[in-house]
């Protein structure tokens, strides 16, 4: 997860273009106010509390929650560097790479929720997984979105 954002941040610098500067460049009616993206610091930040919950052993995600979320990852992993090259077929591939990445968050959300403990350990399940988990796969529904618009307009406008 950390990986993905620092891998973003250089990628990012390597090419001299922000994601902010391409969002800008794709204007839609749709696009949510710059702050909100701000939104992702606390879902990152949930996130890296499951992480540690599960590195001490305080909380174990499902097997196949970890595999839904790896298949989250990468996809959100690819998205990063094909919609910076900003061209349409990137652009297309980035809007792809990004509903794989929501369909992947949103099924390890369903699986852990599916599997969701009673009594006292339903507490550290809500903290460590199910709070994080639906939050970004949230979110990432709306990215996936806003990526498909974004890739739909450039094919129009290229």
């Amino acid at each position: 997860m950390l990986a993905i954002a620092y891998g973003a941040l250089l990628f990012s610098a390597a090419l001299g273009t922000g994601i902010g500067e391409v969002s800008r460049r794709h204007q839609l009616s749709i696009t949510p106010r710059s702050t909100a993206f701000s939104i992702w610091l606390p879902i990152f930040a949930l996130l890296a509390i499951g992480v540690i919950a599960q590195a001490t052993g305080t909380y174990e995600l499902r097997g196949a929650t970890r595999a839904f979320l790896g298949l989250s990852f990468a996809g959100a992993a690819a998205w990063t560097p094909l919609f910076l090259r900003d061209t349409p077929f990137s652009l297309r591939l980035a809007a792809a790479a990004l509903v794989l990445a929501a369909v992947g968050a949103v099924a390890a959300a369903l699986v852990e929720a599916a599997a969701r403990p009673l009594g006292g350990a339903y507490a550290r399940a809500l903290l460590y997984a199910d709070a994080p988990i639906g939050l970004y796969a949230g979110w990432l529904c709306v990215a996936a979105l806003l990526s498909v618009a974004i890739a739909a307009n450039a094919n129009r406008t290229a």
